[in-house]
């Protein structure tokens, strides 16, 4: 013997559905979590990864803003090299480890804005696992999936940042940096502090 659905009691579980529906779509915090972490905007020196210390920091951890020191552990975003006649050149955390190593994906791009007019993250149009050559004045826009930072996040598993090249010095073999980064997974805004909106 088959059971059915009279017609009010189906009323009221299309009802029900569409009700449930209605409240998921309206709160935001089910399919886009708000911000719970401010932006920072901070300057860092980072040593050139070849022909200094092997205890120098020579790797830019973005979502830790710290300089630190490069080992097998790969806990960091960016590494710089300073050539002979003084350019440098950015590589990803991946770029240095190799390929067959388990660190985690950086992507990158040039952008024309000036640092400070910069204040959201394309969606598109980056660069991944790969290196750039840079100057004084270069600004980039960088993703990091950092598992530091969004390992646990079910929203996205990548954080953004955007980053100036200040200053080169061959002599000391460092490279001077500002950057800001949005801590907060899945956010655009690279506003220079505060918490981010989108």
């Amino acid at each position: 013997m088959t059971s059915r659905l009279h017609a009010p009691r189906r009323l009221a579980l299309v009802a029900t559905t569409l009700a449930v529906f209605v409240g998921m779509t309206a709160c935001s915090s089910l399919t886009h979590p708000k911000a719970q972490t401010e932006n920072a905007t901070d300057t860092l020196i980072v040593y050139a990864i070849n022909g200094t210390p092997v205890d120098a920091p020579t790797g830019l951890w973005l979502f830790g803003r710290q300089a630190v020191v490069v080992n097998p552990s790969f806990t960091f975003d960016l590494a710089f090299d300073i050539d002979g006649q003084g350019n440098a050149t950015s590589y990803s955390v991946r770029y240095v480890a190799g390929g067959l190593s388990a660190a985690h994906s950086v992507s990158m791009q040039r952008s024309t804005s000036s640092f400070d007019a910069l204040l959201k993250a394309p969606q598109s149009g980056y660069v991944t696992d790969s290196l750039f050559t840079t100057k004084v004045g270069d600004v980039f826009v960088v993703s990091t999936t950092d598992p530091t930072a969004c390992g646990f996040s079910v929203f996205s598993n990548v954080i953004y940042a955007k980053i100036e090249v200040m200053g080169i010095d061959s002599g000391t073999r460092t490279v001077r940096t500002r950057f800001t980064v949005d801590p907060n997974c899945g956010f655009f805004s690279l506003i220079p502090s505060g918490i981010p909106k989108d």
